[in-house]
């Protein structure tokens, strides 16, 4: 009633309550929730529109590594040197290869622009050469994922990425993030979530 469940009980409780403009809908044996509830989302930077980021998730087509490539050298032609290319809603686990990108692959396609992947987790990123020049990385980080020759694969996990976003262009000002809480909050409401 007026959008709130008035009553929880047995059949016979809910009928005293009706009335000849009580709607009656027949869930054939489901389940009525007044609203899921989310344990763990990042909202703010989620719903924050920010202008300097190419998608590069499977919804935007990016199923491979060769796809992921050239979205990015698309972007590196439209900039100038030097400027910071950001990926963002990458997810390893949707492309073909199933792995991650490396920086040596990000490096050829672009040896004169900072290039950072965020993942979709939000935990994660890889970078190339000239992003890890430009931010000054200390590779000695915990979270610097190296192959088996101690050299960066361009993989920052947990606090190397968390270091990695503060020292580059990519986290969105105050006033984007508190337009991206009031954007998801209603794109969540949308889908039945209800408590974040």
């Amino acid at each position: 009633e007026d959008d709130k469940i008035s009553c929880v009980g047995k059949t016979v409780e809910a009928l005293r309550l009706a009335d000849k403009y009580t709607e009656w809908i027949d869930l054939k044996g489901c389940a009525v929730l007044p609203g899921f509830i989310d344990c763990h989302i990042h909202m703010a930077v989620a719903g924050a529109k920010i202008l300097n980021q190419i998608d590069i998730s499977k919804k935007a087509g990016v199923t491979s590594i060769d796809k992921l490539l050239n979205k990015i050298k698309g972007a590196v032609s439209d900039v100038g040197a030097g400027e910071w290319i950001i990926g963002s809603s990458y997810s390893h686990e949707s492309l073909e290869e199933h792995r991650h990108i490396t920086k040596a692959e990000l490096d050829k396609i672009s040896p004169d622009n900072p290039v950072l992947i965020i993942h979709t987790s939000g935990h994660m990123s890889v970078a190339n050469s000239c992003a890890l020049e430009s931010s000054d990385m200390d590779l000695s980080t915990h979270g610097v994922i190296k192959d088996g020759n101690d050299n960066p694969t361009g993989l920052l996990q947990e606090t190397a990425h968390f270091v990695m976003l503060e020292k580059s262009p990519v986290l969105p000002t105050d006033a984007e993030l508190v337009s991206g809480i009031k954007n998801f909050c209603k794109a969540l409401l949308a889908r039945g979530i209800t408590s974040v």
